[in-house]
């Protein structure tokens, strides 16, 4: 019996560290084909490769104008040195995630040199959120910045319980209060729940633990602040004009053909976007086995 328990713990022990290893492998051979491509370029690729609504340049102008000011709010000195471009998705879920290149795209702007900061949110998130738990989601993306050049240093897990920190304390800072920030994250990480990676593999925190950890950051700071927090807690809806894109829909290169084949994209709309990004993944698996 001893053998045997033996045995199944070095099989495990080989499987684990092959496991491992192809993952290892796997994020440098990624890292590797990154770098030969210019940050503009990765981020066309991106932008591609998600379903994001088409709005009209006014409407664009005023959305990234509109995020531009939250940010100004919550990183006055950041602020001045970023260019917001936001992208909407035609997504239910109630997510955020920004594009963070290795090396920034930067821009003249009179006499400042400015960065491309490029957000994307889904219309779910718009849908379910108040301002004030919008702005402090937003303070959590920008919070990754800082985190997107310790890529080595720092595991995933912890670069975003770093941008939690970072929002809380933007968000006090910035006179708000970010207790509803915090029960909107509280609310909906579990939509991030049930994926086939576990909580030590995924991007983000186990939600209890991430939850606990943002609850007792935020209590040392009003600790150190001296204060329950400046401003009011308030409920404010975001402005009508982002409202009114719930009715805009993605519309991708192989719909006429999903079309053509009964596939009834107007009752199943979900299912349609899924496709596409399954399609796009496996095209691009295509063009990188031609370029090897």
């Amino acid at each position: 019996m001893k053998t045997f328990s033996f045995k199944k713990k070095s099989y495990l022990f080989i499987f684990l560290f092959v496991f491992f290893t192809s993952i290892f492998l796997h994020a440098q051979a990624e890292e590797e084909k990154l770098s030969k491509i210019t940050p503009r370029q990765q981020l066309q690729n991106v932008i591609k490769s998600r379903p994001i609504i088409t709005l009209t340049i006014s409407e664009h102008e005023q959305l990234n104008v509109f995020v531009s000011t939250i940010v100004e709010k919550l990183y006055p000195e950041l602020s001045q040195h970023m260019e917001i471009h936001v992208h909407v998705e035609d997504l239910e879920s109630s997510n955020a995630s920004i594009f963070t290149p290795k090396n920034p795209i930067e821009k003249e702007v009179g006499s400042i040199t400015k960065q491309e900061i490029h957000i994307f949110i889904t219309k779910g998130l718009i849908a379910q959120t108040t301002q004030e738990e919008f702005s402090f989601v937003v303070g959590h993306e920008i919070g990754h910045l800082d985190s997107a050049f310790v890529t080595n240093r720092l595991t995933k897990q912890v670069r975003e319980l770093e941008a939690d920190h970072r929002a809380i304390s933007a968000t006090l800072n910035a006179g708000l209060d970010p207790e509803s920030g915090i029960d909107f994250f509280q609310h909906h990480l579990g939509e991030q729940s049930g994926s086939f990676f576990s909580a030590f593999l995924a991007a983000h925190p186990p939600d209890e633990k991430r939850i606990y950890a943002m609850r007792a950051y935020l209590t040392d700071q009003r600790r150190r602040l001296g204060r329950q927090y400046q401003g009011s807690n308030e409920s404010t809806p975001l402005p009508e004009f982002m409202k009114s894109w719930q009715e805009k829909k993605f519309v991708h290169p192989l719909h006429q053909e999903m079309i053509e084949q009964g596939f009834d994209i107007d009752q199943k709309p979900t299912e349609s976007i899924q496709i596409f990004i399954e399609h796009y993944r496996y095209k691009k698996s295509i063009r990188e086995d031609k370029n090897v």
